[in-house]
């Protein structure tokens, strides 16, 4: 009996041994199972942090690719508007330019009119004076004659009456 008990005993042990160890490696097993499926979950996390890490890193190089092209742009508009601007100054000064001359030149031309027409005034009263001159001469001239003339006629009729007087 005594036997008997001790290999119940035994028995009992060794199936409890056996629960223990198959709880033990059932636990193991889940155990196991759990730390894979941690591994899993972690990668996947990992995974998807990396490919939010790359979006991010996408949609910034984006960002900044049009950022550098928005620049590029407004400087490009920017230089185009300064060039313009001086374009537009350069036409300005040139058009400046060309009505200061031409005010220049009709100023000039106006000046030299008013220098020809008092020379044509000048002329014209010089003209005018030798004219006067001219005619006060040939009134002289027709007065001297006629004097003469008439000198001649009184020295011709003294003569005359001296002539008609001796006779």
């Amino acid at each position: 009996i005594a036997a008997r008990a001790l290999r119940d005993k035994e028995r009992q042990v060794s199936i409890k041994r056996q629960l223990d160890e198959q709880k033990q490696a059932a636990l193991l097993a889940r155990l196991e199972r759990r730390r894979v499926e941690r591994l899993e979950i972690n990668e996947r996390k990992a995974k998807i942090a990396e490919e939010r890490l790359y979006h991010a890193w996408q949609s910034r190089s984006e960002a900044l690719q049009q950022a550098e092209e928005a620049f590029h742009v407004k400087h490009a508009k920017q230089e185009e508007r300064l060039r313009a601007l001086l374009e537009s100054k350069s036409e300005e000064i040139e058009r400046r330019k060309r009505k200061a001359e031409s005010k220049r030149a009709a100023i000039h031309e106006i000046h030299e009119t008013q220098l020809d027409v008092e020379e044509e005034k000048k002329r014209q009263i010089e003209k005018k004076h030798e004219e006067r001159a001219r005619a006060a001469e040939d009134a002289e001239k027709v007065k001297l004659t006629r004097f003469v003339s008439a000198s001649h006629e009184r020295l011709g009729a003294q003569h005359l009456a001296r002539a008609i007087h001796e006779i």
